[in-house]
């Protein structure tokens, strides 16, 4: 009778639980990294996109007028003869984030990665970007147009195109300074 009272328990023993929390660790430590990269280049992305509509722009106004436009920290895209061209309400990057230098050469120039710029370089800096009121990521946003909804997210991003399409970013750039070494093809 003694032996009918003793009921087997059921459970998990601390080797098994702790041989599970290793896999997890371990796929963690494998997977956050992808993860973080592949958030990375999707933020870069929308740049991408909006570099690709200046491209365009410049090239159709150096069919019309016969120059490209330079556009720097003083003249925006919008008081450009560009034009808005680019959504004023984005996710990442501002429109104050893009330049264009016609003279200038690419801060990717290394001969290694890349010869040389074609005509003009475009320049979309994440540190550059202006962030929207509702940016929870912001330090002192009061921007409600022309403003990234998600710009504190793009910060330490620099991403540059020449006429030819090249596309090369760097991940590290605080406060708008990259670490030359960083640049790699998109």
């Amino acid at each position: 009778m003694g032996n009918m009272l003793k009921m087997k328990k059921k459970g998990f023993t601390m080797v098994e639980l702790l041989v599970v929390l290793v896999i997890v660790a371990i796929l963690a430590a494998v997977a956050a990294p992808i993860y973080m990269g592949n958030v990375k280049r999707s933020i870069a992305s929308e740049a991408v996109a909006a570099m690709s509509v200046i491209r365009q722009a410049e090239r159709e106004n150096n069919l019309k007028a016969g120059v490209f436009v330079e556009v720097d920290a003083t003249n925006y895209l919008s008081t450009t003869t560009l034009g808005s061209v680019i959504d004023p309400m984005t996710q990442y990057f501002s429109e104050k984030s893009y330049l264009v230098s016609t003279t200038g050469t690419p801060a990717f120039a290394d001969t290694s990665i890349n010869p040389s710029a074609e005509k003009f370089v475009i320049t979309a800096n994440g540190s550059a970007t202006v962030s929207c009121a509702n940016d929870p990521g912001a330090a002192s946003a009061s921007a409600t147009t022309n403003c990234a909804v998600k710009g504190s997210q793009a910060t330490g991003m620099k991403l540059q195109m020449d006429n030819s399409g090249r596309v090369f970013v760097n991940y590290s750039c605080p406060a708008g300074v990259c670490d030359s070494t960083k640049w790699e093809k998109y």
